[in-house]
């Protein structure tokens, strides 16, 4: 239900920069078949109220290469040797292998932790490239940024609300933040009742069925924006409430996978960072 609000906001045409003081970072490859999640990822984070965002293009790609369905948010990117003070447009592009990106990599604080495994390990490039973020970011007078992977949206209910949310965190001197990660479950085909299900002992049922799920028939770049599609959720367990329901519901969950994981890929959420003083 609330992914689906993506569609309010129509084109990128009808966005309206805002001046929040918080971005986002992410670090992300560029999407097989098209760009209809990466245009919503950014739709949705300048729509609510983020002012800047980051986007760290792990693959060393030529702009020729740009994926279906991009060029809707071109308009409002510029690159990284771009990015001015003057420069209004609200996403900066960096592309892994890019000279002036990687000279400022080497002049970051935490080079000399993660710079021998900059080749190797995707996670060595996240950490630098959110420090990277973090200090474009406060040279612009921004005062918080949110990092998130590009296949997650940071959900807020209005740009007042994430205003709001911030301002409250710099009153209360908060100087970092963890968000509980929730987990979309792709595919319309679920119970109301974990009982109603006569396959529950079955762990292989669900992986083949977010396999199937996963190809559509349609062929066009709208049929893959998970953001667009996605509306079944399973919440933190860090949020769930301690009954034997919960604790029931969860277990059906656990029981449907191989090695009986409740949230699939990670449960320890995302962080956001103050960044003045």
């Amino acid at each position: 239900e609330e992914s689906s609000k993506l569609a309010y906001f129509g084109t990128m045409a009808e966005v309206v920069p805002c001046r929040s003081g918080v971005a986002v970072v992410t670090t992300l490859l560029l999407p097989a078949g098209g760009a209809a999640p990466l245009v919503s990822f950014v739709r949705w984070h300048l729509a609510v109220g983020f002012e800047r965002l980051y986007l760290f293009f792990d693959d060393p790609c030529d702009d020729e290469d740009v994926p279906v369905g991009w060029r809707e948010i071109d308009a409002f990117c510029c690159c990284a040797a771009d990015d001015r003070d003057d420069d209004t447009r609200p996403v900066v592009r960096f592309r892994r292998g890019d000279q002036t990106v990687e000279a400022a990599r080497a002049a970051l604080e935490s080079y000399a932790t993660f710079g021998p495994f900059v080749e190797s390990e995707v996670q060595a490039r996240q950490c630098l490239n959110a420090e990277h973020a973090a200090r474009l970011a406060r040279q612009r007078g921004l005062r918080w940024l949110v990092h998130i992977d590009v296949d997650e949206a940071f959900y807020v209910a209005s740009r007042e609300a994430l205003v709001a949310h911030f301002a409250h965190l710099d009153a209360e001197a908060v100087g970092h933040v963890v968000y509980a990660n929730h987990e979309g479950v792709p595919g319309a085909d679920h119970p109301d009742d974990p009982d109603d299900r006569d396959d529950d002992d079955d762990p292989a049922h669900a992986t083949a069925a977010l396999a199937a799920s996963s190809e559509t028939e349609n062929t066009d770049d709208e049929a893959r924006d998970y953001f667009a599609r996605v509306t079944l959720f399973k919440a933190n367990h860090l949020t769930v409430p301690l009954t034997p329901e919960a604790h029931r519901a969860m277990e059906w969950w656990k029981r449907r996978t191989r090695r009986a994981q409740f949230l699939l890929c990670y449960d320890n959420g995302k962080s956001a960072v103050r960044l003045v003083d």
